[in-house]
């Protein structure tokens, strides 16, 4: 077969877009997008297990957003900055 006679395929190219964002960040109201889309990847079982591991991977999520957060802030907040000196006074 010459190289003339073959046909070339076009590849098709997929989308490297990210929709959470550069770093992996979950964007609010993509939540449940992100969460069946990673229930859909790891091939969760059916049943009970499906829900707790739904669970455990919702709240590696919501830690690691937090963490994140924490360390972009300038600002930590304190826990005494937040509460009324009375009620500091009367737990002493």
């Amino acid at each position: 077969m010459s190289p003339a006679s073959k046909k070339t395929r076009k590849k098709s190219s997929r989308s490297s877009a990210v929709p959470y964002g550069d770093a992996g960040d979950i964007k609010q109201g993509t939540i449940a997008k992100f969460m069946r889309k990673r229930t859909q990847l790891v091939g969760f079982e059916t049943g009970l297990n499906k829900h707790t591991q739904y669970a455990i991977e919702f709240l590696d999520n919501a830690i690691d957003a937090l963490e994140s957060w924490w360390w972009k802030t300038k600002k930590h907040p304190r826990l005494p900055e937040h509460l009324d000196p009375a009620i500091v006074e009367e737990i002493k």
